[in-house]
């Protein structure tokens, strides 16, 4: 019987190499993936995809897909062979057909919600296609709407949820068999022992926990996994709480995935630390993971060595063969939001494929306490770092893998991986004027913490750690993180400036993406090229975002009014009793349309 088949999603969002058609550089487009998995043989007839709102608002504009793949894993080569790859038409409601800049919000909102209802699903055809697994892709939309809540924008940054109610119609022949239940780690030897500048707890049976003044960590003894890790750079207040996120719940469903232990999400299910077996042995300051069993054909060992200072981690990975995942690391670390805002400051890689993956070194960069450089001492290995906001969380990756590519996916190879990484307490600090002899306790503690809003694994400098990166807020960060000193351990801070205003300036997308609503967004931007200028002169990285200064300037030209003599807003009056958001980035503070703010910037 052809129904809705039950799927087990995970969605990512990647990147793919292309020439921007009216910039003519390259940029790396961002598109939204969500992998089917259907836990048992399924027989797909097609696929159906609706129009959704997701990340825009005011007015509510729906995702406007306009070229979406689906592929199938070809598990002998371990690659992505394509079975459909289809354009989509164009839906005029999307764009806004008929619409004015001049109606009532109200109006614009009741149109766009008779257009998603009205709207057919598009069906993608796929002949009774016999799988477990699909990965469809959409990268590129159609034209839609100006609104002044975009977090994306323009054709080639794709909603993350565009994908979200996308179903399958066909009929299961199979049984869904979850991975079996595994019994808890023998403990072995136990004979911790504190390292000077730390005490030792183990009051409670199933962990164990050193504590620092700079360092907290705790460990089970019943899983793999870390119960607690809190860190203060400065030392001066009781390391009482815990960063890490943990939830009750797990399973094929939980888009979360590993918790504080290895993780791999694979074609066949959710293979996680809260139901993985081995051996765990205390002995001294060290905390040693043998033989980890993950249920997934691959077996780990995990080392951790703890000092007041660091937390050493020591990976050893080894697969019976080379295995295709979804996701896939040796120890992952996953952060709640809750307990504290928290980040990676790093350099995105400039790859293909699955974003969030990071040059190291990195920080983990904190709202409060300082940061831990992430230091990779031997071996190869990558890291990777996601946010969760729906669950107000963050992850971070070690990963030995080879890296996924637009053809490939994430590949555990048979061969042994050994890695070492440090984690170690730091700050970072504003560079000191010459007249300084030193810095107040405020600058001291509360620096690091603009970083702990930089997300890699989108636009970079953003509103916080989970939330969208805003083209009309670059100022702060061009001013604030660009005079940050570079740190003993980790990346370069004008390296991160350049990353968010250059994506910015390459129609990349974000809040305050439309120009003809935000009309601040493109000198900021000028503004912020011109201060990297200022302090690098890197001409390599001008010559590559060029076409995006040169598109930025022109339209900021295209808003002078030469009666006037002043930059004015052609979309919105800023007029009483219109309802509209603001000109600028006050949001919901409306503005005339002669802007001083606006004016200001761009002159």
């Amino acid at each position: 019987m052809t129904t809705p088949l039950p799927v087990y999603p995970v969605v990512h969002a990647e990147r793919r190499k292309i020439i921007h058609p009216e910039l003519g550089q390259e940029i790396l487009a961002q598109t939204a993936v969500r992998y089917m998995r259907f836990l048992q043989p399924v027989r797909v007839r097609r696929l159906e995809l609706p129009l959704v709102n997701y990340g825009r608002w005011v007015p509510s504009v729906p995702t406007h897909p306009a070229h979406i793949t689906v592929s199938v894993l070809d598990r002998t080569a371990n690659r992505w062979e394509i079975i459909a790859d289809v354009e989509l038409p164009p839906n005029p409601a999307c764009s806004g057909t008929g619409l004015t800049q001049d109606m009532q919000i109200e109006e614009m909102e009741e149109y766009f919600r008779k257009a998603i209802i009205g709207h057919s699903p598009h069906r993608i055809e796929l002949d009774g296609i016999e799988t477990d697994l699909l990965k469809v892709e959409c990268d590129r939309e159609h034209p839609v709407w100006p609104n002044h809540g975009e977090c994306n924008g323009g054709l080639y940054n794709i909603p993350f949820g565009i994908l979200h109610h996308l179903r399958a119609i066909g009929e299961s022949f199979g049984v869904i068999t979850p991975p079996p239940y595994q019994p808890k780690m023998v403990r072995r030897t136990f004979l911790p022992v504190a390292p000077s500048g730390m005490t030792l707890d183990t009051r409670n049976p199933l962990e164990v926990v050193f504590r620092g003044k700079r360092l907290m960590v705790g460990f089970s003894l019943i899983r793999p996994m870390l119960t607690r890790l809190d860190w203060n750079h400065f030392g001066d207040r009781p390391l009482t709480g815990n960063r890490l996120f943990f939830k009750g719940s797990w399973g094929e469903g939980d888009i979360l995935g590993g918790q504080n232990g290895p993780s791999y999400i694979t074609v066949t299910g959710n293979f996680v630390p809260q139901n993985m077996t081995g051996t765990v042995e205390v002995i001294g300051n060290q905390v040693k993971y043998r033989d980890i069993v993950t249920g997934t054909g691959i077996i780990l060992n995990a080392v951790f060595t703890v000092t007041a200072e660091t937390l050493t981690l020591e990976l050893e990975q080894e697969a019976e063969s080379d295995i295709p995942v979804i996701e896939g690391e040796a120890w992952r670390l996953l952060w709640n939001m809750r307990a504290g805002l928290t980040s990676v400051a790093a350099v995105p890689q400039h790859k293909e494929g699955r974003n969030g993956f990071v040059k190291l070194p990195a920080l983990i960069a904190a709202d409060n306490g300082g940061c831990l450089a992430v230091h990779l001492v031997k071996g190869d290995g990558s890291f990777h770092t996601e946010s969760y906001r729906s669950h107000e969380a963050r992850s971070t990756g070690f990963v030995l893998a080879i890296l996924d590519t637009p053809n490939t996916p994430l590949i555990i190879p048979s061969s042994r991986q050994c890695s070492t990484y440090e984690l170690r307490p730091c700050a970072l600090l504003p560079v000191p004027a010459e007249n300084e002899t030193f810095l107040s306790d405020g600058l001291r503690k509360c620096w690091t913490a603009g970083f702990s809003a930089f997300r890699p694994e989108f636009g970079g400098f953003s509103n916080n750690a989970i939330s969208t990166n805003c083209h009309v807020n670059q100022h702060v960060a061009f001013d604030f993180a660009i005079f940050t000193a570079r740190p003993a351990i980790g990346p370069d801070p004008l390296e991160l400036v350049k990353f968010s205003v250059g994506r910015a300036l390459l129609d990349g997308g974000g809040y305050g993406y439309y120009r003809n609503l935000y009309l601040d967004s493109d000198p900021i931007l000028l503004c912020g090229a011109g201060r990297i200028i200022q302090l690098s002169n890197d001409l390599n990285w001008l010559m590559r975002v060029g076409p995006g200064i040169r598109a930025a300037a022109q339209r900021i030209i295209n808003n002078f009014d030469p009666s006037e003599g002043m930059i004015i807003c052609r979309s919105l009056s800023g007029n009483s009793g219109t309802y509209r958001w603001s000109s600028n980035a006050m949001d919901v503070v409306g503005f005339g349309h002669i802007d001083a703010y606006v004016n200001a910037w761009s002159f």
